[in-house]
Formats: C-alpha cells, structure tokens, sequence
C-alpha cells in the first residue's frame, strides 16, 4: 500500500518506519540504535517549517540509518549540540 502511494507520487514521512520499508524511505539501516538523545529539525525544510530549531530531548529508542537518496529533515543528537555525524 506505502510503495503504491509512494510510487504514485504521494510523500511519506514517518517516525522510527518499519526496517522493511527502509528502501521505500531512501534510507539504509546502520543497524545502530541511539537511546534517550536529542533530535534537531531543519525548520528551513518545507516538512520542518514551523517546528522549534532547537534541539528536542527525546525519550526512548532512535534507529540510526544513513541517507540513500532521502533528504534529510532532521538529525540525531547525542548532547544538545553535539550533531551525530549520520542524518536521520
């Protein structure tokens, strides 16, 4: 159904998708993890427009994937400005 809307021309985005629509999302899985972080969104990004451009403290389980033809809309913190050197 996604690769249906997607290759039909419709946007996805999503937070934390399934490992098995990674290819969908142009993203490859690192197999990393990051814990209890922080995330960063381009509010210069159409999907970011409006969101704090501060880092944002997150709580839980963040899966790490590099970027493989995805533009990135936001990236993974480690500290409040210590950028992870993988976009998410």
């Amino acid at each position: 159904m996604f690769r249906t809307w997607a290759n039909g021309g419709g946007n996805l985005i999503a937070m934390r998708p399934d490992k098995q629509l990674a290819s969908l999302f142009g993203i490859t899985d690192l197999s990393s993890t990051m814990s209890d972080g922080y995330i960063r969104v381009d509010g210069g990004s159409a999907p970011g427009a409006g969101i704090v451009g501060d880092t944002i403290q997150f709580h839980g389980t963040a899966d790490v994937y590099g970027l493989n033809g995805a533009t990135s809309v936001a990236a993974l913190y480690s500290a409040p400005l210590a950028a992870t050197r993988i976009r998410r």
